[in-house]
């Protein structure tokens, strides 16, 4: 759809080197048009702006005091500033920069400081970009100079802030027809946390029940959310969404007043659902048998499902032994079996989606009481198991320390750019007061100490010795600690 949509634009790239020259490439064979500058590396949209080249002559080049509601002013020497509406008056984006690059040299070339662009720190550049390894040619030309106060910072215990008493908790599944490219939800089952409400919300608009039935601050639980949060959520709006890779760790949906808040319980509990009850030692219901394929929405229109032809679409195709179970499941579930060849499909969705959710419910539930009971840690506060195996170590082992620091910005940066010679390469030495330089390789011999290793001589270790020999020849052993 993407290609489809591209193919009805111009997109004009105009490119700037820094060689009082400019080029210009045209890409596509659309009639509409979408201009781009590209200035050291930095994309931008060409458009008119609705700043004068007066204002930035004067305001940068010359150092006057004038107030930024002048921006849209042109100056003359009869009339001084005055409001220009003429659309040439005002600069193109592109035309902007340039003048603005240009302005900053000028000043360079007379002892000035540079008003117009500031260099961007490591810590500014983490901000608004994550890859910046990517842009960044030789990490030795970058300044290691930091600000302690931001970079640095020793641990401190972390206040607790009061629950809100109207908050709630839930645990939900949606099921859905799979038969097309896009699955469309028919059914969402829904228990409180203590398992004295149960909910189930049928059809094509199950979604918007669903979320008219919960209650303000409410917070409901899913097992992989990533899945379950597309049923719904085009019907709020979404304020928050914390996402890692394919996996959406939790999400603010806003919808008609209400603040809700979706979890997902498989960053915690990294297993199938399946596997929770023999995590639990919980009871596991019935054995289930679905025919996923097989519920379709227009099925489900007339709700009378033809026993017989189950399972012949299935990934897995079943066997005697599945429709055997299925046949038993039908008749064990009330009210399921209508007569001898059909049975209810939405008694039998529902069953087995109820059964789900409450596995979901009764393992999360055991594991949150055991954890708080061992580690005095609510789950219920995390999202993922990383976060709370953090905060144990936080409160055992960080906090009682008393001298360990939190750190970011440049000395984030720069370990993040560490190098280990812990068996397959280099160590590079991080620690403050090691009385090395930033940036240095090094290794570790028993007759030397640590000695600079430059990356020709860990080629020639690796080339000549190999991995586990250039560790021998370096006094380490396998699995010995530095």
């Amino acid at each position: 759809m993407l290609e489809e949509e591209l193919k009805q634009y111009d997109i004009c790239q105009i490119q700037d080197q820094r060689k009082n020259s400019k080029r210009k490439n045209v890409l596509g064979c659309g009639d509409k048009n979408i201009t781009l500058n590209i200035i050291d590396g930095h994309y931008f949209i060409e458009e008119r702006t609705n700043i004068t080249k007066s204002f930035c002559i004067h305001k940068y080049l010359y150092g006057e005091d004038i107030p930024l509601s002048y921006q849209n002013r042109t100056y003359s020497k009869s009339k001084g500033w005055a409001t220009d509406k003429r659309e040439d008056r005002f600069l193109m984006s592109g035309a902007l920069i340039r003048l603005l690059i240009c302005i900053d040299k000028v000043n360079v070339k007379l002892n000035k400081p540079c008003v117009c662009f500031k260099p961007m720190t490591w810590n500014d550049f983490s901000t608004v970009q994550t890859c910046f390894h990517k842009d960044i040619k030789d990490v030795e030309d970058v300044d290691l100079h930091y600000n302690p106060e931001f970079c640095t910072r020793l641990m401190r215990k972390s206040f607790k802030t009061e629950k809100d008493e109207q908050t709630t908790y839930w645990y939900a599944d949606f099921e859905s027809d799979v038969s097309g490219e896009i699955h469309k939800p028919f059914m969402v089952c829904l228990q409180n946390s203590s398992g004295t409400k149960t909910k189930t919300f049928k059809g094509e608009d199950c979604a918007y029940e669903f979320l008219k039935f919960l209650p303000d601050k409410a917070i409901v639980y899913f097992h992989n959310l990533a899945y379950d949060l597309r049923m719904f959520c085009h019907k709020g709006e979404m304020q928050h969404m914390l996402q890692k890779g394919t996996k959406i760790m939790n999400s603010t949906l806003t919808f008609e007043n209400k603040v809700l808040q979706f979890r997902d319980t498989l960053p915690i509990l990294n297993c199938k659902l399946s596997q929770i009850p023999s995590m639990f030692n919980l009871n596991s219901g019935r054995k289930e048998v679905f025919p996923y394929k097989y519920y379709t929405l227009e099925r489900l229109k007339e709700n009378k499902g033809v026993i017989k032809e189950c399972g012949k679409d299935e990934d897995k195709i079943w066997n005697d032994e599945d429709m055997k179970l299925f046949i038993s499941n039908i008749d064990a579930i009330p009210n399921c079996r209508i007569d001898e060849e059909h049975f209810d499909m939405y008694v039998y969705a529902e069953f087995y989606c109820q059964q789900d959710v409450k596995i979901l419910r009764l393992g999360f539930n055991k594991f949150c009481h055991d954890f708080t009971k061992e580690f005095r840690l609510s789950p219920l506060d995390h999202v993922s198991i990383s976060s709370l195996a953090n905060e144990v170590f936080r409160q055992r082992v960080y906090l009682p320390n008393g001298n360990l620091y939190e750190y970011s910005g440049v000395v984030q940066k720069f370990i993040q750019k560490a190098v280990y010679f812990y068996k397959y390469s280099a160590l590079r030495i991080v620690f403050a007061g090691s009385g090395l330089c930033l940036g240095q390789s090094f290794v570790w011999e028993l007759s030397r100490g640590w000695f600079p290793l430059r990356p020709p001589r860990i080629r020639a270790v690796f080339e000549e010795t190999g991995p586990e020999d250039g560790l021998r020849s370096s006094g380490l052993s396998n699995g010995q600690s530095l």
